[in-house]
């Protein structure tokens, strides 16, 4: 499958502590954050935010997973043209996996005229 079919996929190695948006080149594309494992210490989600630019998305799930599996999801429909989950979800501590765990924060593909923009902050 080509550019901007949904099999195409943005990962981007993000360094913790930095707070960066990362945009899909083109519409129906997921967006990707992977953040490597770590022997040495465990990645922790703060907050995360995602938006669609261009038409309206198509429904989808937003994941987070640590070291392959998914410990947290948040459906959204075409009526949720922006998200924020914070504090409010992930409480003081954050959503935190364990040391030697990749993270990766996953927005799926918009649909055909929308491309999605995922932001995350992360220690």
């Amino acid at each position: 499958m080509g550019a901007g079919s949904q099999a195409s996929v943005i990962n981007r190695i993000q360094e913790p502590g930095v707070v960066k948006p990362w945009r899909g080149t083109g519409t129906n594309e997921a967006v990707t954050i992977t953040v490597a494992a770590n022997a040495n210490r465990a990645h922790r989600v703060r907050w995360v935010t995602f938006y669609f630019t261009g038409a309206d998305p198509t429904d989808g799930v937003l994941t987070i997973a640590y070291g392959g599996t998914t410990i947290y999801s948040v459906p959204f429909t075409a009526r949720d043209l922006a998200y924020h989950v914070g504090h409010d979800v992930f409480g003081d501590e954050g959503l935190a996996g364990n040391v030697n765990e990749e993270l990766v924060i996953t927005l799926p593909a918009g649909g055909t005229s929308a491309a999605g923009v995922l932001q995350a902050g992360i220690e």
